[in-house]
């Protein structure tokens, strides 16, 4: 899996290939980067061809529902797309369910935010 979080990385890489949203990350007060997973056509089955706008509007889904806190929505949407694109987004699919069963299990603070913060302070 390849992954950029560089704003002009994305601009020239998402014209040739599929990007994907994944974690939105501060690493600052100031400065948020957002990483995308960089998958080229051999990450795509030759199944998924006909499908991946779909698939990629049901990762866009999964993530918009994750920062909602729509929890249901988004382990159904996750139950779908686990083994697509190769399996290559399988690892962070693993990684979100985790912290949806927590989130599930302990609740959430009413000051939870889908950023991950990795700040120094």
């Amino acid at each position: 899996m390849y992954i950029v979080y560089e704003e002009n990385e994305i601009e020239q890489l998402q014209s040739k290939y599929l990007l994907l949203e994944m974690d939105t990350i501060e690493i600052s007060n100031d400065k948020t980067i957002t990483a995308h997973c960089v998958l080229s056509t051999d990450h795509i089955t030759l199944q998924e061809i006909g499908s991946i706008t779909s698939l990629e509007n049901l990762h866009k889904q999964l993530m918009e529902n994750y920062k909602l806190q729509k929890w249901d929505c988004c382990e159904d949407a996750i139950s779908h797309l686990q083994g697509k694109f190769k399996g290559e987004m399988d690892s962070f699919y693993d990684e979100l369910s985790e912290r949806i069963n927590t989130f599930k299990d302990e609740g959430t603070a009413s000051s939870w935010s889908p950023v991950i913060s990795k700040k120094n302070d």
